[in-house]
This record gives structure tokens, C-alpha cells and sequence, in this order.
């Protein structure tokens, strides 16, 4: 019997959205398969860890990962799939492979961090890592996520100096 295998990605747009809006919805898919294999930038490998059976490191060719995105031209063809497929080492012919590819706008949802969808039989709502700290240590804690974007709304950005 082969096994059923999730290959999720390339994800290849800002880490923001890949922080709210795909990585737990990619665990959450993972519950149903075999194994998983996912694919992002170098800088993310921490969000897959913890359920990912592989993990493949991908920059775009011409860009960098936190703008390619937005880049015109830019397509997840088959033949990059086939490509990123190779790399993980699993031969097609002899597994289920679903492909679960980031879509620009849809699925999954853009709009709110614990929107659910349908993924084939699948009702999806995502489940994110916990890191296990207490609320109390939260009191004090802030995390910031500045943006950089080049190529969208470069005015969004936070300014340099700040």
C-alpha cells in the first residue's frame, strides 16, 4: 500500500501571511496524511518542525523570498513542483501525493487568522504551534513584525530609523 503524502508549497510571499495565513492550515492538513512535505525560504523552517515529515529550503529564482510573491511573472508551474517533488525524495509512481499550493487570493482564506475552508473531503480550520509559556510571562511582551515590502505599498513600511 503507498503512502499518502501532503506536499505543501512553495510558499514564496511575506512571512506575515505565511505566519497567519498558510503554515497552520498546512499542520492542520497533515493530521490526514502519511507523511508531509513542505516548502518555504530558509528563514521559516521553525513554523514546519513539529509536524513535517521533510522540509525543503526555496528561493525563487530573480528574487528574494519576502517579495517574490508580488513578483510578476512569478508561477508555480508543474515543472517546479516536479523539481521541489524530486527533492524530497518521494517517488510519485509509488505514493498518493495531493499537492496543496498557496493560491494569491482563496484558498486558504486571506481575510481572518481562524477562517476554516474545504480542502477535498477536508473541512480545514487551522491550528497553530504553541510554545507552552504561561499567560502571566506574556505581561510585559510585545512582538513586532515590520514589514518590508518593495514592491506593494511601499508606504505600509515602517520607516528605517524607527
Amino acid at each position: 500500500m503507498s503512502d499518502k503524502i501532503l506536499f505543501a508549497g512553495p510558499w514564496v510571499g511575506e512571512f506575515g501571511w505565511e505566519l497567519f495565513c498558510w503554515h497552520a492550515y498546512v499542520r492542520t492538513l497533515s493530521k490526514f496524511y502519511d507523511k508531509t512535505i513542505c516548502v518555504s525560504g530558509e528563514h521559516s523552517r521553525f513554523l514546519y518542525e513539529d509536524f513535517c515529515d521533510h522540509y525543503i529550503d526555496f528561493t525563487p529564482d530573480g528574487g528574494e523570498y519576502r517579495d517574490s510573491y508580488y513578483k510578476v511573472g512569478f508561477d508555480i508551474t508543474k515543472d517546479l513542483m516536479y523539481d521541489l517533488l524530486a527533492k524530497s525524495q518521494v517517488e510519485p509512481k509509488q505514493s498518493k501525493v495531493t499537492i496543496f499550493a498557496p493560491r494569491r487570493i482563496g484558498n486558504p482564506p486571506r481575510t481572518h487568522f481562524t477562517e476554516s475552508f474545504r480542502f477535498g473531503h477536508h473541512d480545514i480550520v487551522p491550528m497553530y504551534k504553541k510554545y507552552g509559556m504561561p499567560k502571566e510571562k506574556f505581561k510585559d511582551f510585545i512582538v513586532l513584525h515590520a514589514r518590508h515590502r518593495l514592491h506593494v505599498r511601499p508606504s505600509d513600511n515602517w520607516p528605517e530609523k524607527n
